[in-house]
């Protein structure tokens, strides 16, 4: 017990990051609606000075994203700003230009000091943001931006490309860049372009031809591409990037902060890949799983998976779409991964799509649920909003004393009954459907009295699945929340009833039905600290 003690404080020290002796943050444009958060970090040791900007068209949300994930990474040598979000109110509306500004200064990303003219900016945002940039005189500026097309494809878009503003050195650092981005992607007409130039007036191109920085603009493609893989591929680049100047030995993967705002915080992370129904569901999540709810929410795409991100979180939730093709899009290698997250200690949410996969009885099944989907000739039951009823197990899970009958949405999810595995253990059911959907010749009757809302153990981790959509229901995204932090335990474990079977031929409670005590599964928090600590 002492050795094994003495392994984990080991272990814990040399998790502990040795860069950033002084960070600092603050506001660019401070009281004015474009203000904006910046990220300084100075290592304490001789090195060049980067600055990583994203955001500054409000449509690209993928740079901001990726900004943001940059800056968890520990710090080797000289200094490291981030500006993550430049254009504020444009990433909240969602539109390239800034919302509300004459059209003639609308592009924030065409308001620096233009080539051969006064060396000002124009427009209140561009005139805080190059004072800003003026003063801290990067040695190497980085824009994240996004296009609309494939460039080696033969748009016209510059998507998917490295455009470098001309300087002696920039060629050789684009040539870095492009390889370790390029090299996952086996489409050619998706692989990274090479280009220079910049637009005139663009901040990076202002960066190179006023302080003589070495700039570039990093393009990826939001045409038919998930959010969650366009951050990746803008984080692959910068990692290479720092890596090469030897700023960082942070893994690429790395997505989360060494430590955690509160220790309340969860982790989560969101599939956001083939087999996702709609690209409004990662975004639904994240107005519900916030950090004021001590959940911090991230993007994960197959890649991610494969390549072992998901130890740096809590949780993992798969929502609504296609279950066949979200296990498609993880492939053999994700699917594999995600279970062995769960079975070491991790959790995982399922909603509707996210519920099938679960399941344990399709070939592309991950297995984590001892239930089967019954009636899958017709899954294609239809929408509309349902009657459920909490279980007295459900009603404290979700701290619900007194509602037991809620409605809520239904999009074809799952109709539950118990599977046959010997190696899983019986589900606990949190909710009961009492109405039914039956079109595409369904019978609606068939959904009443099966299983809505089940929970389980899963080796040394946690599952809930929900067949209906709460986050897409007002007045009950708490189900979602309290069943995110159960499954990252970071909740008391709900009482349960004793384990039992019931048989699915009858008209009660016990249709379609398995429930077991869920037992105590907590892991070794600190543990996985090491884990996360060790950057994905």
């Amino acid at each position: 017990m002492k050795r094994r003690r003495l392994l984990m404080l080991l272990l814990l020290a040399a998790a502990i990051p040795t860069g950033a002796l002084a960070d600092s943050t603050g506001l660019i444009a401070a009281g004015t609606k474009w203000q904006t958060p910046y990220y300084l970090f100075d290592s304490g040791a001789d090195g060049p000075t980067v600055l990583v900007t994203g955001g500054v068209h409000g449509n690209e949300p993928a740079g901001a994203g990726a900004a943001d994930q940059v800056r968890c990474w520990p710090l080797e040598k000289g200094r490291l700003i981030i500006v993550p979000r430049c254009n504020v109110p444009g990433l909240k509306a969602n539109t390239r230009t800034m919302p509300g500004e004459a059209k003639e200064l609308a592009d924030l990303n065409r308001n620096f000091p233009l080539s051969g003219k006064e060396p000002t900016a124009r427009g209140p945002a561009a005139k805080a943001l190059w004072a800003f940039v003026q003063r801290h005189k990067p040695d190497y500026t980085l824009d994240l931006h996004e296009g609309s097309g494939f460039r080696s494809a033969g748009s016209k878009s510059v998507g998917s490309s490295i455009i470098r503003i001309p300087h002696p050195e920039t060629a050789a650092l684009q040539d870095l860049m492009l390889g370790a981005v390029n090299a996952r992607i086996t489409d050619p007409e998706r692989k990274f372009a090479r280009l220079r130039g910049g637009a005139n007036g663009s901040l990076a191109r202002a960066c190179g031809e006023r302080l003589g920085a070495r700039a570039f603009i990093m393009e990826t493609t939001f045409k038919d591409q998930p959010v969650a893989l366009r951050i990746r591929q803008h984080r692959i680049m910068v990692h290479a990037f720092l890596k090469h100047l030897g700023m960082t030995a942070a893994d690429k993967n790395c997505m989360v902060p060494r430590a955690r705002p509160t220790p309340a915080t969860v982790y989560a992370a969101i599939y956001d890949g083939p087999g996702t129904g709609t690209t409004k569901t990662p975004p639904r999540f994240a107005q519900i799983l916030t950090p004021q709810a001590h959940v911090s929410l991230r993007r994960v795409c197959p890649d991610d998976i494969r390549d072992g991100a998901l130890d740096q979180f809590d949780t993992i939730i798969f929502g609504g779409g296609s279950g066949s093709g979200q296990a498609k899009g993880l492939a053999e290698d994700g699917c594999k991964a995600v279970k062995q997250f769960v079975e070491r200690g991790g959790g995982y949410v399922g909603v509707c799509a996210g519920a099938y996969l679960a399941t344990s009885h399709y070939t592309w099944s991950l297995a984590l649920v001892n239930a089967n989907s019954i009636d899958r000739k017709h899954w294609r039951r239809g929408t509309g909003q349902v009657e459920i009823e909490l279980t007295p197990e459900g009603r404290e899970f979700f701290g619900r004393p007194d509602a037991a009958r809620l409605e809520i949405r239904f999009a074809q999810g799952p109709i539950l009954g118990p599977g046959e595995r010997s190696d899983l253990p019986p589900y606990t059911v949190l909710a009961w459907f009492r109405t039914g959907i039956g079109k595409n010749g369904a019978d609606p009757k068939t959904m009443i009295d099966t299983p809505a809302i089940v929970s389980s153990p899963c080796g040394q981790g946690r599952v809930v699945v929900f067949s209906p959509h709460p986050e897409q229901t007002d007045g009950l995204h708490d189900l979602l929340l309290r069943a995110v932090r159960w499954t990252a335990q970071r909740e008391p474990k709900p009482q349960t009833a004793e384990p039992r079977h019931e048989n699915h031929t009858g008209n009660g409670p016990g249709r379609g039905a398995g429930t077991a005590r869920t037992p105590d599964v907590g892991r070794d928090r600190r543990l996985r600290g090491v884990r996360s600590g060790a950057g994905g």
